[in-house]
């Protein structure tokens, strides 16, 4: 892969992080489905390196911190992935996406974060039958966590895909697979000087 990549990074009121990238990358032998035309009947081969494809877009990150204790952050990307070989997008790949986060610090060390993420509309394009579209989506998660013995263990709470009980997200050419809205909870011990899970 050859990769280009332009940037811009600054402060506005002197307070507010922007960052603005410009990327352009060229990959060689993208993995996708085929078919093995050796044979009468079309047989589906999985893995096969097929085509050279182009990812070229803009990534604008912003990050405001609202007060001490509240911190906005979002980002917003517009790509584009074309097949070298027939200038068709690739499959599966959205024009648009957004995030939006906004986080807490509150009292006696806890945690809030409330994230909000976009995704277009992608098409995906089996070998063979009918090409299988999936709607655009939006999906927000939250999280609460408190940090206990000097920050060494995090105990959170994670709700994902709150907006709906289950959505698709992706398919294989055959069939979609949709994400289901998710409870659980987390702990996680830090290394000493580190901050790294285990």
């Amino acid at each position: 892969m050859t990769a280009l990549e332009l940037g811009y990074r600054t402060i506005l009121f002197s307070k507010a992080g922007l960052n603005v990238e410009l990327y352009y990358n060229d990959i060689d032998d993208v993995v996708t489905e085929t078919i093995d035309q050796r044979h009468l009947w079309p047989v589906r081969v999985p893995w096969d390196n097929c085509y050279n494809a182009i990812a070229k877009g803009i990534e604008i990150a912003v990050e405001y911190p609202v007060t001490a204790w509240w911190k906005l952050e979002g980002n917003y990307t517009y790509q584009e992935v074309e097949n070298k070989q027939d200038n068709r997008d690739v499959q599966g790949t959205p024009r648009h996406k957004w995030n939006m986060k906004s986080s807490f610090t509150l009292p006696h060390g806890f945690m809030f974060d409330i994230h909000a993420h976009y995704v277009d509309d992608t098409l995906w394009k089996p070998v063979v039958g009918k090409h299988i579209y999936i709607d655009n989506y939006l999906r927000v998660d939250v999280r609460l966590a408190k940090k206990l013995f000097r920050d060494r263990v995090e105990l959170a709470l994670v709700g994902q895909n709150l907006g709906d009980t289950r959505h698709p997200e992706t398919s294989d050419g055959i069939a979609t697979y949709e994400i289901e809205r998710l409870l659980y909870g987390q702990i996680t011990f830090y290394l000493s000087g580190m901050n790294t899970k285990k």
